[in-house]
């Protein structure tokens, strides 16, 4: 059998798929120069899969005018590193917070898939791929390694209304993914769980509407209420949407102590996983804090 011709039968398990999450972590602010730093570990049933993502940028407050949207505000810079049992990522960011409800995030970023078997597919055909009968995962008679570039911007829309939070979470990606040796019209990338074309674009976004009992600063987090998912794909028009139930809990004070977000969603729209178990992502999220003034006193 050929190794770049797709093989179009259902998976008994043998590849892993792992989902990115695009949920949102509470926000922190400093009002000095700082270096910040987040760090979350994921793990996705219906598709399986896990990640390890830590984020480090030097941040700046700008435009602290006070009033309803300008105390929080920042500019800032650094890098971000990924792991997962397919890929190893590496990203340069920056972020802008022009107002306290709207923070953005770019990022140039290089990801390298290993050989292995969860890694990508270069595929010969999407035709008659579809239908609920297609799946993402395909078995051929080997291992495909590939690097991909891609371009990103992250816009998110966060507003909060006494005990009510809100936000808005978008990513818009240009992608360039290619396999070692295999260019092929088109290809599973096991990062999203998508069939892409070897230059796409790909949008992403998360909207959830949360009730909080608690008063904010000072105090634990509980956040729970609805939230809808999507994902899709400019070139294959491969379409992901999911709506279910979204709960971020804090059990510390701090707004840096670490924080459990939990995604229980069932699909709605999804050429491999309609039916009645639910996409669950769970995401543990520990951010920090250190001020400039700190680590020149301690270096």
């Amino acid at each position: 059998m050929n190794p770049r011709v797709l093989v179009q039968q259902h998976v008994n398990g043998g590849r892993l798929l792992i989902s990115m999450v695009l949920l949102a972590a509470t926000a922190v602010a400093q009002d000095e120069p700082h270096l910040w730093s987040r760090t979350y570990g994921a793990v996705t049933l219906q598709p399986s899969g896990l990640i390890l993502d830590t984020k480090l940028e030097a941040r700046v407050p700008i435009l602290r005018l006070g009033g309803l949207v300008f105390n929080s505000t920042f500019i800032g810079g650094g890098a971000r590193v990924a792991a997962s049992p397919a890929h190893v990522e590496l990203a340069a960011r920056a972020s802008v917070m022009p107002i306290d409800v709207l923070p953005i995030t770019f990022e140039a970023v290089y990801t390298s898939y290993w050989e292995s078997p969860f890694g990508v597919l270069p595929m010969d055909s999407v035709s008659g791929q579809r239908s609920v009968d297609r799946r993402p995962l395909y078995r051929a008679d080997r291992d495909f390694a590939a690097y991909s570039l891609a371009l990103s911007i992250n816009p998110q829309l966060q507003v909060k209304v006494g005990k009510v939070a809100a936000f808005t979470n978008l990513m818009h990606t240009w992608l360039r993914i290619r396999p070692d040796n295999h260019p092929e019209p088109w290809i599973f990338d096991p990062l999203r769980g998508m069939v892409l074309a070897p230059d796409d674009r790909i949008f992403e976004h998360t909207t959830a509407v949360l009730y909080d009992p608690f008063s904010g600063d000072g105090t634990p987090l509980l956040r729970v209420g609805p939230a809808l998912r999507g994902r899709s794909a400019a070139k294959t028009t491969d379409v992901t949407l999911v709506a279910g139930g979204l709960l971020q809990w804090r059990p510390g004070k701090k707004p840096t102590s670490p924080e459990l977000t939990l995604l229980v969603a069932p699909y709605l729209r999804d050429p491999d996983y309609l039916g009645v178990i639910p996409y669950i992502a769970g995401v543990v999220t520990v951010s920090r804090l250190v001020p400039f003034k700190k680590l020149s006193a301690s270096l």
